[in-house]
């Protein structure tokens, strides 16, 4: 399980569960372009 730095969510933002990362990540819409 390991190469999945948590502390870089920008990196892995698009292949997680977009209804997930809003609870891991309050920034996520801004972290990606949509």
């Amino acid at each position: 399980m390991s190469g999945c730095d948590h502390r870089h969510p920008v990196h892995h933002a698009p292949v997680v569960d977009t209804r997930l990362a809003r609870h891991v990540w309050p920034e996520y819409d801004d972290l990606i372009e949509v």
